[in-house]
């Protein structure tokens, strides 16, 4: 046997095998000898799995069911990426947050990110698509707000393409699109290799085309699929419209080769046509490779052939947001090998560009892009802050003082109550629409406010919207948190359910604290609250609702008192609730949180003891005198609403007047004011105290209704400087905005049914016109119907009608200007039931309307007008239901304020001959515009109503000196000016408005300017 020789292993059939192993060995050796990269990544993943979202694609391969973020993570493996809190490699399979399989591939269940106990340093937006088997489809508003907290915390957010899908909600997509500097154009596309493959084709694709085009599916070869939101579909084939085979190239922008690298190369999979903010960086494009006749087929969708990949929006908080505009996570093969030494350098090498095969993508532009993604996170991993309660705030007889650098400092409140309803909702269904809240914020800090009030706990992207406007503001905005007892409780039986009223306040205190899932109370549902606005927390102030009659029957019961750990009381049961709630709550925030916060109690004055305006006999409460103990000093304050329509007050305004003047004379309000503070020891606040733009009409009491804008401002800076002339801690001004779903005691009972309220905007309501930045619905675009008279001696061209959920709108086209010292302008309208109603429009003319009449419109000169009801139907006088009647009699509803439409409470103006009008619908006697609902008669003291099928309107010009009928419109019903206007139901989906700040809050930006 011949020795074995040293030298034959230089031998090249010995030493190449020999250096392979030893660099193959080399490589899975050092690769697990570099230290792991703890780094925290969130991944969401709705598609799941993903053969049931597309199964027609996969021809019969399920194998892979994480196929819309498995690439990723074999990117994080092959950086050795791991869980920071237990350094354990990512699990595909396990670790992302979307639907979950068993081992039988099937849902279990899902989980989602609002549930987000920690901040990533990455969280990554996969596909949100869903699968239909499932019911979790988009981004929800709940996850919305965590993507929010994770971004102004520095988070690296990733999305790509299906997180816009229409299963998100518009508001989310909309806050999305801001968040990663995008605008959707609503066109997506993809790459189909065989246009005559039906089984690449997707299946709906064909319909579409015989929709739009009217012919069977004709298309071949290889070519680019491009559909519309709107149902528009477009196939650019490689034959007759590319120049090459070269269809779509994505490739990095000249800008940043440098950065991220040198890549181009053909694109294969779904992608999206976005256009990208003057803010954000587009880092790659697509280009479509069309020669003339394809660029003249693609100027349907766009005028050019490059559109944004990928964008980046940078934070200033050291965060980032990418955008990809195509399918970019999305691996389709078996999961390769990744834990050895230049694996990526080793698959990039055996890839290579076929048609139709997206691997190329991922190893060529897509797995370095994320590698270079990963490694900058990886040097500015986000910080982590902590913060740590406590007691930021304190109440006595001279305010609020907030401690800043360690210095108690007086805080002079400059507060609103906010209402949380936006038109469309019921009354305490509040909005989830983060940019709703955002703008009233936003408003309030531009009048130089410096804390909201809520009135009841609100949903979370009220607390986002605060935590985002804080983050950025130079001043915060400090916060009140309302805590109503639930309105399915009956607060004169509290005592009876005294668990689930602590149960809703401990829910409130953890729901600000952030601190995730809070369960529902039947007014809300159990949602998640992830932004902690402790920071700006100032107060509580609990609403036991012990007003009126609820006072009534707790003071009918007899009562030990309440004797607390902070609060006692023991004179009564309204007090002795008020003690206990208070006392819950500190002991809650003590246990809980270690340090407590101011916390007060609400109510109105109709019951407080010692006053006026108490009845003999009648039995009274008095918030104010609860016995706080010495480690709760500086942490109880009584809250009283003092509302310059409050009927003690307008019962006895000449005595309240003499009891307070101020620079302008005897002020009512502020002798009322100075009763209630003289009853009341210690810290006393001033809540709900607002003045309304509302339309006066029905005759209502004037000092309260009908006021212009400039008025509501000018009456609340006189009571702000009489709240502190008399001693309050404060004053609360009810309200920031518009309420559509508020209602005042005169008008509830002809808003029917109630559950309608939020649908329409009730002008004449002051509930719902106390705000400084009204909420109003957008004027109608086209008129509902356009009548015209082209007869040679008309003195009117047309007549357009139209309405919106606050107006009814009416624009005259007259042939001429009006001289009212000769003639006189009156307009019908007919509003139900076409027989019954008055027929003359003024005794003093013959001529009448080819229906009853309801209504009448009587213009005195070109800016005098007013509104009158026939007396059959006004209500103001009891009176509700139309009857036949040829007597002329007319009861004056409201005088019409004219001017433009920019403010509140106007309702005409006329520019050359063209005579502009808008009715409140209340003063028509609707009780639900919504749903066409008119009063009509009433039964057991209860107002009954009727659907109209529409209304009539009509024009009378008549000649003062001889009381001739100069126009009459519409001549005779078979008239074509004879034309009921129809009106149409609409629900809150329906409802368009925008906000606008009114005078007055101009006026208290001026005050609270001149008060630093």
């Amino acid at each position: 046997m011949k020795k074995f020789k040293a030298r034959y292993l230089l031998k090249p059939y010995f030493l190449i095998p020999i250096c392979v192993i030893a660099l193959v060995a080399f490589a899975f050796i050092f690769w697990h000898l570099t230290p792991k990269r703890p780094l925290s990544v969130v991944v969401v993943d709705k598609t799941v799995p993903a053969t049931a979202a597309d199964s027609w694609s996969y021809l019969d391969d399920v194998s892979n069911n994480y196929r819309k973020h498995i690439g990723l993570y074999w990117i994080m493996d092959y950086l050795k990426i791991v869980d920071p809190e237990d350094g354990r490699y990512y699990d595909h399979e396990s670790d992302y947050f979307g639907p979950k399989l068993d081992e039988n591939n099937r849902i279990t269940g899902s989980d989602s990110i609002a549930e987000l106990s920690e901040i990533p340093d990455i969280l990554y937006l996969s596909d949100t698509y869903g699968v239909e088997i499932y019911d979790d489809h988009g981004i929800t508003p709940e996850e919305m707000n965590t993507i929010s907290l994770c971004h102004s915390s520095g988070t690296v957010i990733v999305g790509e393409q299906d997180i816009l899908t229409t299963a998100t909600d518009e508001k989310v997509r909309s806050e999305l699109e801001q968040l990663f500097g995008i605008s959707e154009t609503g066109w997506v596309g993809r790459y189909i290799y065989d246009l005559q493959d039906l089984t690449d084709v997707p299946y709906w694709a064909p319909d579409m085309w015989r929709a739009k085009y009217g012919q069977e599916w004709n298309c071949s070869g290889a070519g680019i699929l491009l559909v519309s939101s709107d149902g528009d579909i477009l196939v650019l084939e490689e034959k007759t419209d590319f120049q090459s085979k070269n269809l779509l190239n994505i490739a990095v922008t000249e800008e940043y080769r440098d950065e991220f690298g040198k890549h181009s190369l053909n694109y294969y999979n779904w992608f999206e046509l976005i256009e990208a903010d003057n803010a954000a960086e587009v880092i790659a494009t697509y280009t479509f490779n069309v020669n003339s006749t394809g660029a003249e087929e693609l100027a349907a969708v766009s005028d050019t052939t490059t559109f944004a990949a990928v964008t980046r929006m940078k934070d200033e908080n050291g965060g980032c947001a990418y955008y990809f505009a195509g399918d970019f996570n999305d691996y389709t093969t078996k999961r390769q090998i990744s834990n050895f030494l230049f694996a990526d350098k080793f698959f990039q090498l055996l890839s290579f560009d076929r048609d139709g095969d997206v691997m190329n993508f991922y190893w060529n532009f897509y797995e370095p892009l994320m590698k270079k993604i990963f490694k900058d996170a990886l040097k500015n991993p986000v910080t982590h802050e902590t913060y740590e309660e406590r007691q930021l705030a304190r109440v006595g007889n001279d305010g609020f003082e907030i401690l800043t650098d360690g210095e108690w400092r007086s805080f002079e409140i400059k507060g609103f109550n906010i209402n949380g309803e936006a038109p469309g909702n019921a009354r305490y269904s509040y909005s989830g629409d983060y940019s709703y809240y955002a703008s009233l914020l936003q408003s309030l800090g531009s009048m130089g406010g410096n804390c909201v009030r809520t009135y009841d706990l609100l949903p979370p992207e009220f607390y986002r919207a605060l935590g985002e406007y804080n983050r950025s503001a130079d001043s915060p905005i400090y916060l009140i948190q309302g805590i109503m007892t639930p309105p399915g409780i009956d607060p004169g039986s509290s005592a009876g359910r005294m668990d689930e009223i602590k149960e809703n306040i401990a829910a409130a205190v953890s729901a600000v604290h952030g601190e995730g899932i809070v369960p529902g109370n039947g007014a809300r549902e159990e949602t998640a609250y992830v932004y902690n606005v402790t920071p700006y927390l100032i107060g509580y102030i609990i609403d036991p609702r012990i007003d009126g009659g609820a006072a009534d029957k707790l003071l009918a019961e007899e009562s030990a008192g309440y004797e607390g750990r902070y609060i006692s009381a023991a004179s009564n049961a309204a007090e002795a609730l008020a003690a206990e709630l208070c006392d819950y709550t500190l002991s809650l925030l003590q246990d809980s949180y270690g340090c407590m916060q101011p916390v007060g109690v609400c109510a109105g004055t109709e019951r407080l003891e010692g006053a006026s305006w108490i009845a003999p006999g009648q039995q009274t409460f008095d918030l104010s005198r609860l016995d706080v103990s010495e480690e709760a000093s500086g942490l109880y304050f009584a809250a009283y609403a003092l509302s310059p329509d409050d009927s003690a007050l307008l019962n006895d305004e000449q005595g309240f007047a003499a009891a307070y003047a101020d620079a302008s004379g005897g002020f009512a309000w502020g002798g009322y004011a100075r009763e209630v503070r003289s009853l009341c020891e210690g810290p006393l606040l001033i809540d709900r105290a607002g003045l309304s733009t509302s339309a006066n009409a029905f005759e209502q009491e004037t000092s309260v209704n009908g006021l212009e804008e400039e008025e509501q401002g000018e009456g609340l800076v006189r009571m702000l400087k009489a709240a502190d002339d008399l001693g309050y801690a404060g004053m609360l001004i009810a309200d920031l905005n518009d309420n559509w779903s508020g209602s005042d005691s005169q008008s509830a009972a002809y808003t029917l049914p109630a559950s309608s309220d939020g649908l329409w905007h009730d002008t004449t309501d002051r509930a719902e016109t106390s705000g400084l930045i009204a909420v109003e619905a957008l004027q109608p675009a086209e008129p509902a119907v356009q009548l015209n008279d082209n007869a040679e001696k008309s003195l009117m061209q047309q007549m357009q009608i139209s309405y919106n959920q606050t107006y009814v709108y009416m624009t005259l086209l007259l042939k001429s200007d009006i001289d009212y010292d000769l003639n006189e302008m009156i307009i019908g309208i007919d509003t139900y039931q076409r027989n019954d109603g008055e027929y003359y429009y003024d005794k003093n003319y013959y001529a009448n309307s080819q229906s009853g009449m309801e209504y009448v419109i009587k213009f005195e000169s070109k800016n005098a007008a007013a509104l009158y009801v026939a007396k059959s139907y006004n209500r103001s006088s009891g009176q509700y239901t139309t009857q036949e009647s040829y007597t002329a009699e007319y009861d004056l509803v409201s005088v019409l304020n004219y001017g433009s439409f920019t403010a509140s409470n106007t309702h005409f103006y006329q520019t050359g001959v063209t005579v502009r009008l808008r009715i409140p619908w209340a003063m028509l006697n609707f009780a639900d515009p919504s749903g066409a609902l008119v009063i009509n008669g009433a039964e057991n003291g209860a107002l009954k109503t009727t659907a109209t099928d529409g209304m009539i309107f009509s024009l009378l010009i008549g000649t003062k000196d001889n009381m001739d009928t100069a126009y009459i419109f519409p001549e005779s019903k078979q008239s074509a000016g004879y034309k009921r206007v129809e009106l149409r139901p609409w629900t809150e989906n329906d409802i368009e408005y925008a906000l606008r700040e009114k005078q007055s809050a101009v006026i208290l930006g001026r005050y609270f300017s001149d008060s630093e």
